[in-house]
């Protein structure tokens, strides 16, 4: 049964776009330092191992390069390529914006981590507000994303929770 869509937003994440290009550059560099000029260094890696880091680390850049919210009328799903969050509206007890960098939540890209109250779990992007959901239950305590309408997301999902 396909449920209708209320709110979506897509955030690209510029900056693991570049990180992880970056990190491929470098190691398709040195795969073709090593393949041409000879080993890289006194106890070189063997050639496939760089090739290797350039898939792995292509495959990050290309899962982490968007942040997808999307609002149904009966949950709450963000993902950040194939892995997501599916947050139903029953399981949430409370729903606020915040401005707080994202740094003090520990930093971007998906983040999980102990806190006063409990665990956290986080889908962030660089320079967006966060929506923060206090859950009533389960592993996490609070799960909260990015959006650059954190205040009109906030007002949806108070809209749809059930106290």
């Amino acid at each position: 049964m396909k449920q209708n869509m209320i709110y979506e937003e897509r955030l690209t994440a510029w900056w693991m776009i570049g990180t992880f290009g970056l990190l491929s550059l470098v190691f398709l560099s040195l795969f073709f330092f090593q393949l041409v000029r000879g080993p890289v260094g006194q106890n070189p890696a063997p050639t496939w191992f760089f090739l290797l880091l350039v898939a792995v680390f292509s495959i990050f850049g290309c899962n982490f390069k968007r942040l997808v919210v999307r609002l149904t009328e009966k949950d709450i799903r963000v993902s950040y390529g194939v892995l997501s969050r599916k947050v139903p509206y029953g399981s949430v007890a409370k729903c606020y914006s915040s401005r707080t960098y994202t740094v003090r939540y520990g930093g971007w890209g998906i983040r999980i981590w102990r806190a006063k109250g409990g665990w956290k779990l986080g889908y962030s992007v660089v320079g967006a507000p966060l929506v923060v959901i206090e859950l009533k239950s389960g592993m996490y305590k609070e799960f909260l994303f990015s959006s650059r309408d954190s205040i009109r997301v906030m007002e949806i999902i108070n809209r749809y929770i059930t106290p």
